[in-house]
């Protein structure tokens, strides 16, 4: 078990490594896509419904802090910046779960090596008024036989 609990803590110190360097970074959540949009202001959009739509615009879909769904137009240009902090975030809640996950089997290990020592404790202090108890028995019998 004590191997374990090590093990752990090994992962664990990578993990919040790990974590803390992402969170010197900026992380954008939300989901990144292109989306193709008809105006219905240019000649091509009001006279032909089956014309090709505008675009690709890239769209940003995330919730705010405010808890609303929002969506936001994302510069070419900025593309790869927007998908490196989404990666970033998505990264840093992985490791999240995964620090969370292994900070419950420690304290599961913990706990159960805990309960292991108090039952080899309960059983050796057993073990000790078993041989006290004869002892005192036996020394009771030798004394009311003298």
């Amino acid at each position: 078990m004590v191997i374990d609990i090590e093990r752990l803590q090994s992962r664990r110190a990578e993990l919040v490594k790990k974590i803390t360097e992402a969170s010197q970074r900026l992380m954008q959540k939300g989901v990144l896509y292109e989306q193709y949009r008809r105006c219905g202001k240019c000649k091509r959009c009001r006279a032909d419904p089956q014309a090709q739509p505008h675009g690709p615009y890239l769209i940003l879909h995330y919730v705010d802090s405010n808890g609303w769904a929002t969506s936001r137009a994302v510069a070419r240009d900025q593309e790869a910046t927007v998908r490196e902090q989404i990666g970033w975030h998505r990264d840093f809640e992985y490791r999240s779960r995964d620090l969370l996950k292994i900070d419950q089997q420690l304290l599961e290990a913990t706990h159960a090596e805990a309960k292991a020592e108090r039952q080899r404790k309960a059983k050796a202090k057993r073990e000790q008024l078993k041989v006290s108890g004869s002892l005192s028995r036996s020394r009771s019998r030798k004394e009311s036989t003298s």
